[in-house]
């Protein structure tokens, strides 16, 4: 995660508006505990500038606790990938971002797979939730054991949203629960399998979009 610090908030808002040409600002006032759902932005940029408070931000699946510190702390979270928070704190803070700024909701991406057919994939059932050229995100039930596999361009995170399993990730098995992230970088020999007979679901989060013509099978 990438926070930049400026000394008030007006330094930080009249550096980033010059620099953003076509934008949106929004102020937000938020209460202790309250939580902005996990979304992406396909096309946009986003900043979020606080001065006072403290923040616990989900970016790509990765839990981050943010204080504000002295001065005016500004978020960096870039176009197309997940992010979220939750208000530590009573909160004010603004956010900018780009004009063309479409918000996708995670909650909204999964109700609406809720009611399609989902796909087989060699581990189980995928219900693809979204892809472009930048992100792919897709949920997984899985019910047998993914071939042993690598890619060379992409990088996934999988998150745990279901029962437990186990991922083989290099040389290292990796016991996987509900909430736990993995995250596979490029060229690392992987495969996920169930680790009881109870239902064990994830999702599926990479970067750049999912390219079949990635997925390296071992020998």
């Amino acid at each position: 995660m990438i926070i930049f610090k400026y000394p008030s908030m007006e330094t930080a808002l009249r550096k980033l508006a010059k620099d953003e040409k076509d934008y949106t600002l929004a102020r937000h006032e938020l209460n202790a505990e309250e939580i902005v759902g996990e979304h992406f932005h396909p096309s946009a940029d986003e900043w979020l500038f606080f001065e006072k408070g403290k923040l616990e931000v989900l970016l790509d699946f990765e839990k981050h606790t943010v204080n504000a510190g002295k001065g005016a702390s500004v978020l960096y979270l870039p176009k197309s990938h997940v992010h979220g928070i939750k208000c530590l704190t009573d909160m004010s803070y603004f956010v900018l971002r780009g004009r063309k700024g479409k918000l996708v909701s995670l909650d909204e991406l999964l109700k609406n797979a809720a009611s399609a057919e989902p796909a087989q994939d060699p581990c189980g059932m995928l219900w693809e939730l979204y892809r472009d050229g930048n992100l792919s995100l897709a949920y997984v039930r899985v019910t047998g054991r993914a071939k042993k596999h690598k890619h060379r361009v992409m990088q996934e995170r999988y998150r745990v949203e279901q029962g437990s399993g186990i991922m083989q990730l290099g040389s290292n098995n990796i016991s996987m629960r509900k909430g736990d992230v993995v995250v596979i970088p490029r060229h690392e020999w992987h495969f996920l399998r169930r680790a009881t007979e109870s239902p064990f679901e994830i999702l599926v989060l990479t970067h750049p979009g999912y390219m079949p013509s990635d997925f390296i099978a071992a020998e």
